[in-house]
């Protein structure tokens, strides 16, 4: 007899090792003892332990994917010997790890991976080894602000005081203030200053005598062309001469005649900056 394991024979006791000593007595067809004796093999079957460590998930020898630790699955083949081999899984799962990186920034951001992102971004991964071994995946989800630049464009008169404080006397395109917007990034604001030369020169005399010398009584000035009015009245609050041109000047003369030698007051105006003003003077006129 050959059998794995163990073998039971028929005198009834079960054989777990070779055995060929243990005899049995039957009655042959003459009647007489016929002693069988008993020459046994015992093959032996085996079992081993198949450890196994995966990350996540592995597929095992009997076509099966497991997805956690697993110490019960069993497996059998044929030994050498024709007896069973049967395979123990004692499986180990570790888990990968995937991690959300939140990142809010102004303008770029250079991320782990090395890259500069110049625009939101959810869909980067960058991927590191965890404390297990296994994978662990890092996925970026970048907000981006932008900060700004506003140019304050600024005309003024003699002087302006700025919101940084300041008073400027002259034109001004370098002056910056820095600010935080609403998105918490830069917001520079410029200042595009331009003061206006707004120097005036009226004569307190002129002689309408057509030597081409002071024949014309006028405003001379710079910059100051938006909104100009010029009136001229006469010692009684007569208005005698009106223009809108400030290069147009009074020659003196009134309804087709030249005005007597005396005192004129003059009153102009003229925007600057978007300011209109006012100004009075009184000049004389000497034929």
């Amino acid at each position: 007899q050959t059998h794995c394991d163990s073998y039971i024979w028929i005198d009834g006791n079960e054989y777990t090792s070779s055995n060929n000593t243990a005899t049995f007595t039957l009655t042959n067809e003459l009647g007489c003892d016929s002693v069988v004796t008993l020459d046994l093999t015992v093959l032996n079957s085996n079992i081993f332990i198949d450890q196994q460590t995966h990350c996540d998930s592995y597929t095992w020898i009997d076509g099966n994917e497991y997805t956690s630790s697993n110490n019960i699955a069993l497996y059998t083949l044929t030994n050498e010997a024709g007896c069973d081999s049967v395979i123990k899984l004692n499986l180990t799962i570790l888990n990968s790890s995937l991690f959300i990186d939140e990142q809010s920034h102004c303008d770029s951001y250079t991320w782990i991976d090395g890259n500069e992102y110049t625009s939101s971004n959810n869909n980067a991964e960058f991927t590191l080894t965890n404390k297990v071994g296994c994978d662990s995946t890092i996925m970026l989800d970048l907000t981006l602000s932008y900060s700004d630049e506003i140019i304050d464009k600024q005309v003024h008169c003699d002087r302006y005081r700025w919101i940084d404080g300041k008073n400027y006397s002259t034109s001004n395109n370098t002056s910056a203030i820095y600010l935080t917007n609403i998105l918490g990034c830069d917001s520079i604001i410029k200042l595009d200053l331009t003061i206006l030369d707004r120097r005036i020169f009226i004569p307190n005399t002129f002689t309408p005598n057509l030597d081409r010398k002071n024949d014309l009584f006028r405003v001379s000035t710079l910059e100051l062309n938006d909104n100009f009015e010029f009136w001229i009245y006469n010692r009684w609050g007569e208005n005698i001469f009106y223009s809108n041109d400030i290069n147009q000047g009074w020659d003196g003369f009134f309804e087709g005649n030249l005005c007597q030698m005396g005192v004129y007051v003059y009153r102009f105006k003229y925007e600057c900056g978007g300011k209109i003003t006012y100004q009075v003077g009184s000049f004389t006129l000497v034929n």
